[in-house]
């Protein structure tokens, strides 16, 4: 609850203190799925801190709670959500019913039921595996990130993340609904590349990324602007770990 709430605040604080001057229109926030660990592995089932529906009554407030604030702050909010790979309600991944059948699904349903009177939220949460928005004249495709796998050596995840990504936007290309920017998460690390942005991870570093040997990155999540005339053009990670009450 502490670091979603830091995520929310970290945001705001980025946009009036380092940001001042700008006049926002809204906020656009982009849920990219594992909202929740789940059950996906026997491991998670013995180390959870709560059972899955704790988990999803325990997540759902935080979330509603930030969403309020960043419409306090900014007037109107869009919520574009898809699902991520911890969410699923089976063991292996499946392509059919994807969405639907996920804890991450669920919880935005939740989050959009309990904002639905509040005319400056609204939300898009997707029943496939992206979720595609355009601000003013810049397209976005959102998506998990758990369809490209792979990645050794010096360019370690930049090799299946920009294979993926070429494949994704020729494949909607031809199906009309080409974008310009890949937005994700699932892969704990960040990259704000030509097209591509990776979020960083709010869970942040832990025994699955240690036992791994992946490099070390603070939990944070991604923080950028987009203007009607360049596009994006400011990015700056929010940093959510509290160092004291966190062990630092």
């Amino acid at each position: 609850d502490g670091r979603i709430k830091r995520a929310f605040e970290g945001a705001i604080m980025v946009s009036r203190d380092y940001l001042s001057g700008v006049e926002y229109e809204g906020f656009n926030l982009f849920l990219g799925g594992d909202l929740l660990s789940g059950i996906i592995h026997e491991e998670l089932r013995e180390t959870n801190a709560a059972v899955i529906t704790e988990s999803i009554v325990s997540v759902v407030e935080p979330l509603e709670a930030g969403i309020r604030l960043l419409a306090e702050h900014f007037g109107k909010v869009h919520v574009s959500s898809v699902v991520g790979n911890h969410g699923r309600n089976t063991r292996k991944p499946r392509a059919k019913d994807r969405a639907t059948d996920s804890f991450d699904w669920l919880v935005s349903k939740f989050i959009e039921k309990g904002l639905k009177n509040d005319p400056r939220v609204t939300m898009n949460i997707s029943q496939a595996a992206d979720a595609h928005v355009k601000l003013y004249s810049h397209r976005y495709c959102l998506t998990h990130g758990d369809q490209f796998q792979g990645g050794s050596g010096i360019s370690a995840a930049l090799s299946p993340l920009m294979l993926g990504a070429h494949r994704k936007a020729k494949r909607d290309a031809a199906t009309g609904n080409a974008w310009d920017t890949l937005v994700m998460g699932h892969w704990h690390t960040s990259y704000f590349l030509k097209g591509l942005i990776v979020g960083g991870s709010v869970v942040g570093y832990n025994e699955y990324a240690y036992d791994k040997n992946f490099a070390y990155e603070e939990p944070q999540s991604a923080f950028w602007l987009t203007t009607p005339e360049r596009g994006i053009t400011v990015s700056a990670p929010v940093f959510v770990q509290h160092r004291k009450s966190e062990g630092w």
